[in-house]
Protein backbone atom coordinates (compact mmCIF):
# COMPACT_ATOMS: atom_id res chain seq x y z
CA UNK A 1 0.00 0.00 0.00
CA UNK A 2 2.84 2.22 0.80
CA UNK A 3 4.87 1.50 -2.12
CA UNK A 4 1.21 2.48 -4.52
CA UNK A 5 1.12 5.22 -2.61
CA UNK A 6 4.33 6.97 -3.08
CA UNK A 7 4.52 5.76 -6.99
CA UNK A 8 1.28 6.24 -8.26
CA UNK A 9 -0.65 8.69 -5.71
CA UNK A 10 1.66 10.93 -4.95
CA UNK A 11 2.96 11.59 -8.66
CA UNK A 12 -0.54 12.33 -9.99
CA UNK A 13 -1.19 14.66 -7.04
CA UNK A 14 2.09 16.28 -7.87
CA UNK A 15 1.28 16.78 -11.38
CA UNK A 16 -2.27 17.70 -10.68
CA UNK A 17 -1.17 20.61 -8.53
CA UNK A 18 1.58 21.90 -11.43
CA UNK A 19 -1.06 21.61 -14.12
CA UNK A 20 -3.03 23.83 -11.77
CA UNK A 21 -0.58 26.29 -11.22
CA UNK A 22 0.45 26.45 -14.51
CA UNK A 23 -3.94 26.92 -15.32
CA UNK A 24 -3.73 29.61 -13.17
CA UNK A 25 -0.78 31.82 -15.18
CA UNK A 26 -1.05 30.55 -18.78
CA UNK A 27 -5.06 29.84 -19.02
CA UNK A 28 -5.79 33.06 -21.16
CA UNK A 29 -3.20 31.99 -23.58
CA UNK A 30 -4.65 28.28 -23.77
CA UNK A 31 -7.67 29.14 -24.25
CA UNK A 32 -7.71 32.28 -26.63
CA UNK A 33 -5.72 32.02 -29.82
CA UNK A 34 -5.98 35.57 -31.53
CA UNK A 35 -2.53 34.48 -33.93
CA UNK A 36 -1.94 31.78 -35.57
CA UNK A 37 1.53 30.21 -36.02
CA UNK A 38 1.05 30.92 -39.90
CA UNK A 39 0.88 34.94 -39.83
CA UNK A 40 -0.49 37.71 -38.37
CA UNK A 41 -3.57 38.28 -36.68
CA UNK A 42 -5.16 40.54 -38.83
CA UNK A 43 -7.25 39.39 -41.10
CA UNK A 44 -5.42 41.18 -44.16
CA UNK A 45 -2.53 39.08 -43.78
CA UNK A 46 -4.34 36.38 -44.99
CA UNK A 47 -3.54 34.07 -48.60
CA UNK A 48 -5.66 35.57 -51.28
CA UNK A 49 -9.08 34.66 -50.87
CA UNK A 50 -9.05 35.05 -46.88
CA UNK A 51 -9.06 38.26 -46.71
CA UNK A 52 -12.23 40.17 -46.78
CA UNK A 53 -15.49 39.31 -47.86
CA UNK A 54 -15.18 41.41 -51.12
CA UNK A 55 -12.51 38.68 -52.41
CA UNK A 56 -16.05 36.17 -52.34
CA UNK A 57 -17.63 38.95 -54.53
CA UNK A 58 -19.97 40.01 -50.96
CA UNK A 59 -21.09 43.54 -50.72
CA UNK A 60 -19.98 44.42 -47.15
CA UNK A 61 -19.60 47.05 -44.61
CA UNK A 62 -16.19 47.70 -42.55
CA UNK A 63 -17.26 48.23 -39.17
CA UNK A 64 -15.46 49.34 -36.05
CA UNK A 65 -17.72 49.69 -32.84
CA UNK A 66 -16.58 51.14 -29.61
CA UNK A 67 -17.84 48.86 -27.04
CA UNK A 68 -15.88 50.63 -23.90
CA UNK A 69 -12.96 52.71 -23.07
CA UNK A 70 -9.91 51.49 -25.34
CA UNK A 71 -11.84 48.38 -26.71
CA UNK A 72 -13.44 48.76 -30.54
CA UNK A 73 -14.22 45.55 -31.73
CA UNK A 74 -13.77 44.95 -35.57
CA UNK A 75 -16.94 43.44 -37.89
CA UNK A 76 -17.83 42.67 -41.29
CA UNK A 77 -21.50 43.20 -42.23
CA UNK A 78 -23.01 40.99 -45.30
CA UNK A 79 -26.33 42.62 -46.62
CA UNK A 80 -28.62 41.13 -48.86
CA UNK A 81 -30.12 43.61 -51.30
CA UNK A 82 -33.28 43.29 -49.41
CA UNK A 83 -31.79 43.57 -46.31
CA UNK A 84 -34.79 44.96 -44.22
CA UNK A 85 -36.65 42.00 -45.70
CA UNK A 86 -34.52 38.89 -44.49
CA UNK A 87 -33.12 37.98 -40.86
CA UNK A 88 -29.78 39.04 -39.53
CA UNK A 89 -27.44 36.26 -38.02
CA UNK A 90 -24.72 37.35 -35.64
CA UNK A 91 -21.69 35.31 -36.01
CA UNK A 92 -19.27 33.87 -33.59
CA UNK A 93 -16.09 31.55 -34.13
CA UNK A 94 -14.07 29.29 -32.56
CA UNK A 95 -11.18 29.92 -30.63
CA UNK A 96 -8.48 30.44 -32.97
CA UNK A 97 -7.70 33.02 -35.74
CA UNK A 98 -9.14 35.62 -37.13
CA UNK A 99 -12.65 36.43 -39.26
CA UNK A 100 -11.10 35.47 -42.59
CA UNK A 101 -10.52 31.89 -41.60
CA UNK A 102 -13.77 31.78 -41.73
CA UNK A 103 -14.86 33.09 -45.26
CA UNK A 104 -15.76 29.70 -47.09
CA UNK A 105 -18.55 29.25 -43.76
CA UNK A 106 -19.56 33.16 -44.07
CA UNK A 107 -19.81 32.91 -47.95
CA UNK A 108 -22.32 29.61 -47.60
CA UNK A 109 -24.23 31.66 -45.42
CA UNK A 110 -24.99 34.81 -46.79
CA UNK A 111 -25.37 32.93 -50.37
CA UNK A 112 -27.34 29.73 -49.53
CA UNK A 113 -29.62 30.73 -46.48
CA UNK A 114 -29.73 34.46 -47.90
CA UNK A 115 -29.38 36.23 -44.87
CA UNK A 116 -27.87 39.46 -43.51
CA UNK A 117 -24.19 38.19 -41.71
CA UNK A 118 -22.57 40.26 -39.09
CA UNK A 119 -19.63 38.47 -38.60
CA UNK A 120 -17.58 39.67 -34.86
CA UNK A 121 -13.92 39.33 -34.35
CA UNK A 122 -13.49 39.43 -30.72
CA UNK A 123 -11.96 41.75 -28.40
CA UNK A 124 -8.05 40.99 -28.77
CA UNK A 125 -8.35 38.96 -32.18
CA UNK A 126 -7.59 40.49 -35.45
CA UNK A 127 -8.31 44.03 -35.81
CA UNK A 128 -9.99 44.74 -32.35
CA UNK A 129 -8.39 46.23 -29.96
CA UNK A 130 -8.68 44.76 -25.95
CA UNK A 131 -7.43 42.26 -24.08
CA UNK A 132 -9.76 38.51 -24.69
CA UNK A 133 -11.51 38.08 -22.06
CA UNK A 134 -14.98 36.12 -20.98
CA UNK A 135 -16.53 39.10 -19.06
CA UNK A 136 -14.84 41.35 -21.70
CA UNK A 137 -16.86 38.88 -24.71
CA UNK A 138 -19.91 39.02 -23.22
CA UNK A 139 -20.16 42.72 -23.11
CA UNK A 140 -19.17 43.18 -26.43
CA UNK A 141 -21.81 41.11 -27.85
CA UNK A 142 -24.40 42.66 -25.66
CA UNK A 143 -23.13 46.29 -27.30
CA UNK A 144 -23.18 44.47 -30.90
CA UNK A 145 -27.15 43.59 -30.47
CA UNK A 146 -27.69 47.45 -29.23
CA UNK A 147 -25.72 48.47 -32.01
CA UNK A 148 -27.74 46.63 -34.91
CA UNK A 149 -30.75 47.66 -33.02
CA UNK A 150 -29.59 51.56 -33.83
CA UNK A 151 -30.06 50.81 -38.14
CA UNK A 152 -32.66 51.02 -40.11
CA UNK A 153 -31.18 49.43 -43.52
CA UNK A 154 -32.75 46.18 -41.01
CA UNK A 155 -35.01 44.57 -39.61
CA UNK A 156 -33.42 44.80 -35.76
CA UNK A 157 -36.77 42.32 -34.74
CA UNK A 158 -35.22 39.74 -36.81
CA UNK A 159 -31.55 38.91 -34.73
CA UNK A 160 -30.56 35.37 -34.71
CA UNK A 161 -27.17 34.78 -33.02
CA UNK A 162 -24.62 31.60 -34.46
CA UNK A 163 -21.52 30.14 -32.06
CA UNK A 164 -19.22 27.60 -32.97
CA UNK A 165 -17.37 26.26 -30.34
CA UNK A 166 -16.03 29.11 -27.93
CA UNK A 167 -18.48 31.51 -30.27
CA UNK A 168 -21.26 29.07 -28.55
CA UNK A 169 -20.68 30.02 -25.23
CA UNK A 170 -21.13 33.72 -26.21
CA UNK A 171 -23.93 33.15 -28.52
CA UNK A 172 -25.80 31.24 -25.62
CA UNK A 173 -24.83 33.99 -22.82
CA UNK A 174 -26.13 36.83 -25.72
CA UNK A 175 -29.39 34.83 -26.23
CA UNK A 176 -30.49 34.75 -22.64
CA UNK A 177 -29.58 38.06 -21.52
CA UNK A 178 -31.48 39.87 -24.75
CA UNK A 179 -34.42 37.52 -24.45
CA UNK A 180 -36.72 40.54 -26.37
CA UNK A 181 -34.09 41.43 -29.17
CA UNK A 182 -32.47 37.83 -30.05
CA UNK A 183 -35.20 35.54 -32.10
CA UNK A 184 -33.05 32.67 -32.15
CA UNK A 185 -30.22 30.48 -30.99
CA UNK A 186 -27.93 28.37 -33.27
CA UNK A 187 -24.55 26.37 -31.64
CA UNK A 188 -22.43 24.31 -33.11
CA UNK A 189 -19.91 21.53 -31.50
CA UNK A 190 -20.55 23.99 -28.00
CA UNK A 191 -18.72 22.42 -24.40
CA UNK A 192 -20.89 22.51 -21.74
CA UNK A 193 -18.31 24.72 -19.19
CA UNK A 194 -14.64 25.24 -19.38
CA UNK A 195 -14.04 23.22 -16.29
CA UNK A 196 -16.03 20.33 -17.83
CA UNK A 197 -13.35 20.59 -20.78
CA UNK A 198 -9.94 20.93 -18.82
CA UNK A 199 -11.13 17.74 -16.47
CA UNK A 200 -11.77 16.05 -19.60
CA UNK A 201 -8.22 16.66 -20.61
CA UNK A 202 -6.51 15.72 -17.05
CA UNK A 203 -8.71 13.26 -15.75
CA UNK A 204 -6.91 13.59 -11.68
CA UNK A 205 -8.20 17.46 -12.00
CA UNK A 206 -11.47 16.27 -10.79
CA UNK A 207 -10.15 15.79 -7.28
CA UNK A 208 -9.62 19.03 -7.13
CA UNK A 209 -13.18 20.14 -8.06
CA UNK A 210 -13.51 23.52 -5.64
CA UNK A 211 -10.09 24.91 -5.82
CA UNK A 212 -10.81 24.83 -10.36
CA UNK A 213 -13.57 26.13 -10.21
CA UNK A 214 -11.40 29.19 -7.89
CA UNK A 215 -8.78 29.16 -10.59
CA UNK A 216 -10.30 29.39 -13.69
CA UNK A 217 -10.87 32.82 -15.05
CA UNK A 218 -12.59 32.14 -17.70
CA UNK A 219 -15.19 30.09 -16.49
CA UNK A 220 -17.94 30.16 -19.48
CA UNK A 221 -20.66 28.01 -18.03
CA UNK A 222 -23.24 27.42 -20.45
CA UNK A 223 -24.79 24.81 -19.18
CA UNK A 224 -25.82 27.06 -16.53
CA UNK A 225 -26.78 29.85 -19.15
CA UNK A 226 -28.58 27.90 -21.63
CA UNK A 227 -31.08 26.96 -18.61
CA UNK A 228 -32.38 30.61 -18.59
CA UNK A 229 -32.88 30.61 -22.95
CA UNK A 230 -36.46 30.80 -23.76
CA UNK A 231 -35.64 31.65 -27.18
CA UNK A 232 -35.53 28.25 -30.08
CA UNK A 233 -32.61 26.73 -30.05
CA UNK A 234 -30.98 24.91 -33.07
CA UNK A 235 -27.97 22.27 -32.36
CA UNK A 236 -25.52 21.07 -34.98
CA UNK A 237 -23.71 18.76 -33.32
CA UNK A 238 -20.82 16.68 -34.82
CA UNK A 239 -20.94 12.76 -34.06
CA UNK A 240 -17.27 12.26 -34.53
CA UNK A 241 -15.80 15.54 -32.78
CA UNK A 242 -12.49 14.75 -30.99
CA UNK A 243 -11.96 18.16 -29.44
CA UNK A 244 -15.78 18.76 -27.40
CA UNK A 245 -17.37 14.97 -27.22
CA UNK A 246 -20.78 15.37 -28.48
CA UNK A 247 -22.28 14.01 -25.15
CA UNK A 248 -21.73 18.00 -24.05
CA UNK A 249 -23.91 19.32 -27.20
CA UNK A 250 -26.69 16.63 -26.02
CA UNK A 251 -26.48 17.63 -22.40
CA UNK A 252 -26.96 21.38 -23.54
CA UNK A 253 -29.95 20.10 -25.40
CA UNK A 254 -31.48 18.18 -22.68
CA UNK A 255 -30.60 20.89 -20.36
CA UNK A 256 -32.52 23.46 -22.67
CA UNK A 257 -35.85 23.11 -21.09
CA UNK A 258 -36.99 26.77 -21.02
CA UNK A 259 -36.43 27.14 -24.91
CA UNK A 260 -39.67 27.47 -27.00
CA UNK A 261 -38.44 24.84 -29.07
CA UNK A 262 -35.25 22.76 -30.24
CA UNK A 263 -34.09 21.14 -33.19
CA UNK A 264 -30.97 18.60 -32.57
CA UNK A 265 -29.00 18.04 -35.49
CA UNK A 266 -26.42 15.10 -35.53
CA UNK A 267 -24.26 15.38 -38.07
CA UNK A 268 -23.18 11.44 -38.97
CA UNK A 269 -19.12 11.58 -39.27
CA UNK A 270 -19.11 15.46 -38.16
CA UNK A 271 -15.98 16.68 -36.66
CA UNK A 272 -15.12 19.92 -34.83
CA UNK A 273 -15.19 21.77 -37.80
CA UNK A 274 -15.94 20.36 -40.57
CA UNK A 275 -19.74 19.96 -39.92
CA UNK A 276 -20.81 22.38 -42.34
CA UNK A 277 -18.27 20.57 -45.16
CA UNK A 278 -20.01 16.97 -45.04
CA UNK A 279 -23.38 17.49 -46.38
CA UNK A 280 -23.68 21.18 -47.32
CA UNK A 281 -27.05 21.28 -48.63
CA UNK A 282 -28.67 19.63 -46.10
CA UNK A 283 -26.40 21.60 -43.36
CA UNK A 284 -27.91 24.87 -44.64
CA UNK A 285 -31.34 23.43 -45.13
CA UNK A 286 -31.77 22.28 -41.38
CA UNK A 287 -30.46 26.39 -40.37
CA UNK A 288 -33.41 27.62 -43.03
CA UNK A 289 -35.56 25.47 -41.33
CA UNK A 290 -34.88 26.31 -38.37
CA UNK A 291 -35.18 29.95 -39.06
CA UNK A 292 -38.53 29.21 -41.18
CA UNK A 293 -40.03 27.61 -37.92
CA UNK A 294 -39.26 30.63 -35.56
CA UNK A 295 -40.66 33.00 -37.72
CA UNK A 296 -43.43 31.10 -38.72
CA UNK A 297 -44.46 30.82 -34.93
CA UNK A 298 -45.15 27.00 -36.12
CA UNK A 299 -41.94 24.51 -34.40
CA UNK A 300 -41.28 21.98 -32.23
CA UNK A 301 -39.05 20.07 -30.79
CA UNK A 302 -36.74 17.59 -33.41
CA UNK A 303 -34.54 15.54 -33.35
CA UNK A 304 -32.75 14.94 -36.91
CA UNK A 305 -29.58 13.10 -38.07
CA UNK A 306 -27.91 14.78 -41.66
CA UNK A 307 -26.27 11.65 -43.49
CA UNK A 308 -25.81 8.00 -42.51
CA UNK A 309 -26.46 7.42 -38.82
CA UNK A 310 -23.21 6.15 -36.66
CA UNK A 311 -24.01 6.72 -33.16
CA UNK A 312 -27.35 7.27 -30.97
CA UNK A 313 -27.47 9.68 -28.24
CA UNK A 314 -27.56 6.63 -26.10
CA UNK A 315 -24.20 5.57 -27.49
CA UNK A 316 -22.49 8.64 -27.08
CA UNK A 317 -20.70 8.50 -24.15
CA UNK A 318 -18.25 11.25 -21.84
CA UNK A 319 -15.23 9.81 -22.90
CA UNK A 320 -12.24 12.10 -23.26
CA UNK A 321 -11.18 13.25 -27.27
CA UNK A 322 -9.18 9.83 -28.58
CA UNK A 323 -6.05 12.11 -28.84
CA UNK A 324 -2.60 10.92 -27.46
CA UNK A 325 0.65 12.55 -25.82
CA UNK A 326 1.21 14.66 -22.28
CA UNK A 327 -1.35 17.06 -20.93
CA UNK A 328 0.08 19.94 -22.19
CA UNK A 329 0.52 19.02 -25.92
CA UNK A 330 -3.53 17.50 -24.92
CA UNK A 331 -4.40 20.87 -23.61
CA UNK A 332 -2.28 22.72 -26.33
CA UNK A 333 -4.43 20.52 -29.06
CA UNK A 334 -7.71 21.31 -27.42
CA UNK A 335 -7.17 24.96 -28.38
CA UNK A 336 -5.17 24.79 -31.12
CA UNK A 337 -6.97 22.05 -33.38
CA UNK A 338 -9.70 25.21 -33.82
CA UNK A 339 -7.19 25.69 -37.06
CA UNK A 340 -5.29 22.69 -38.06
CA UNK A 341 -8.30 21.77 -40.50
CA UNK A 342 -10.04 23.17 -43.51
CA UNK A 343 -12.30 25.62 -41.45
CA UNK A 344 -10.29 27.52 -38.25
Amino acid sequence: MGLFFRSIVVPVVVIGIAILIALCFFQSKLIFVPQLDSGDRSPYSNPNGWRHPGEKGIPYEDIQLDTEANVTVHMWLMKQKDSRNVPTLIFYHGNAGNLGHRLPNLEQLYKRSKLNVLACSYRGYGLSTGIPSELGFFHDAGRVVEYLRTRDDIDSNRLYVFGRSLGGAVAIETARRNPEHIRGLIIENTFWDMRSMAVLLFRPLVAFGNLLNLLLQHKFMSGQAIMQVKQPILFLSGDEDTIVPPSQMLDLYKTARQSKFRHFVSIAGGSHNECWLLYPTKYYESIDDFIRAVEGNEGEDMNIVLGTKKKSPTEITKKAPEDQGNFFSRIIGLFTNEYNSKEL
